[in-house]
């Protein structure tokens, strides 16, 4: 008998607002997956550092290293966000509904 591995996605959820539409979108996925799909949601966003390259290699902070190695089993990555201008955080930052 062949055992199959789940498909395994990634739910990345850009507002950190507990009761946010999109997030409940992702919760509805994940509760709603048929057999054989696992999803996760990422838990990590909000704990992430704003990027700086001056903080790459052998200093990376540890969070972001447990960010990008939740990565290494992960065949699907979701996402809520499309940035509606360009750049990152405005946009929920003006609507303050996300």
């Amino acid at each position: 008998m062949r055992i199959e591995k789940p498909l395994f996605l990634y739910a990345l959820c850009g507002s950190q607002r507990k009761a946010s539409t999109n997030r409940r979108l992702l919760e509805a996925l994940r509760d709603n997956a048929p057999a054989g799909v696992v999803v996760e949601i990422c838990e990590l966003i909000g704990e992430l550092p704003i990027f700086n390259p001056d903080r790459e290699g052998e200093n990376t902070p540890a969070i972001v290293e447990e960010f990008a190695a939740t990565f290494d089993d992960v065949e699907v990555a979701v996402s809520d966000r499309i940035e509606r201008t360009g750049i990152d955080g405005t946009s929920h930052a003006s609507d303050g509904k996300c």
